[in-house]
């Protein structure tokens, strides 16, 4: 008798405990799909928390549409407070560089939950360039806002259609995958390190700025780099231009005296950075020395300084070169 009931009481602990197993077997296949949201606020959290480093991975429909509702909202707000207390100067001011700083701050994250978005659909991350052409053609005239107009409603489509599950090679990317990720591409070592957070790339800018010339810089580093840059130039020109407007003298001298420092600062980095671009493609650095056509004053603003851009800019947009590529080897 005390054998038969040791036998039973087992067998009821197994049965749960497979059920167990089976049930989070089952679920885990579903760990690196998108996020699904029934909370605004959980939404936009999630909105500014992976704007600025996710850009791989991918974001659900309800991730989206409740980022771009907040984001709706608050801009209305601002409109509805401007228009209200607008006659006063000075509170004015301050809501619009409050209303600025916003704008600008929000750029990185809705471009970067566009892209997963569009991720999460199996599409990549190109299409999004179908927004420049809605800004371009939309200037040019009727017929050309025609055409913005259907690139608008095909952005559309893309943003209200659901999640694509099989055979969607971006869900690994997302931030729960990462390790395995990581274990996976660690033969990688040597070859330039691909960044999908833009504050790493940047931090390797200056880390590796003034020490290494020798090695290489993946596509990711050299243009998230340039990113940052230009959102710098995007923050330090208008409050140029307001000291300017408000006859500030202060302000207007210690902001452009920041932004010289930073451009002196700056040039050895760049110059660094785009010679390990260069390097990561396999060619010399030596090519850098077609910029001494901007030196030669007859020749400026000729077409052979637009040639020579152009040249840079494939140079700069082209893959990583793997094989026979003897620079990677300098990679500290």
């Amino acid at each position: 008798m005390p054998k038969k009931t040791v036998v039973k009481t087992t067998k009821s602990k197994s049965k749960p405990v497979a059920a167990a197993k089976k049930a989070a077997a089952k679920n885990s296949v579903k760990e690196t799909y998108s996020k699904t949201y029934t909370n605004m606020f959980q939404a936009y959290k999630a909105f500014w928390k992976r704007g600025f480093t996710e850009w791989a991975g991918t974001s659900s429909r309800s991730e989206y549409w409740w980022s771009c509702l907040v984001n709706w909202l608050i801009l209305i707000c601002g409109l509805i407070i401007l228009k209200l207390l607008g006659g006063l100067p000075i509170i004015s001011t301050v809501i619009q560089i409050c209303f600025l700083i916003f704008v600008l701050a929000s750029i990185v994250p809705m471009i970067s939950i566009k892209v997963r978005r569009l991720h999460d659909i199996g599409f990549s991350a190109w299409w999004i360039l179908l927004l420049l052409f809605v800004g371009i053609f939309t200037s040019l005239g009727f017929v050309f806002s025609v055409l913005g107009l259907a690139f608008g409603v095909v952005l559309f489509v893309c943003f209200v259609t659901p999640t694509k599950f099989d055979g969607n090679p971006y869900h690994k990317n997302n931030k729960y995958a990462a390790k395995k990720a990581a274990a996976k591409n660690s033969v990688k070592e040597t070859y330039s390190k691909t960044y999908t957070n833009m504050f790493q790339a940047y931090k390797a800018f200056w880390k590796r700025g003034f020490t290494e010339w020798a090695g290489t810089s993946s596509r990711s580093e050299y243009w998230w780099t340039y990113l940052v840059n230009f959102l710098l130039i995007l923050v330090f020109g208008p409050v140029l231009f307001l000291a300017l407007d408000v006859e500030n003298g202060l302000l207007f001298v210690v902001t452009l005296g920041l932004v010289i420092l930073y451009a002196l600062a700056a040039v050895i980095p760049w110059i660094s950075l785009f010679v390990r671009r260069l390097h990561d493609s396999g060619k010399s650095a030596w090519w850098l020395l077609l910029y001494l056509v901007y030196l030669i004053p007859e020749l400026y603003s000729n077409l052979l300084i637009l040639v020579v851009s152009i040249i840079f800019l494939i140079f700069m947009l082209l893959p990583t070169k793997k094989e026979n590529n003897p620079y990677h080897k300098n990679n500290k």
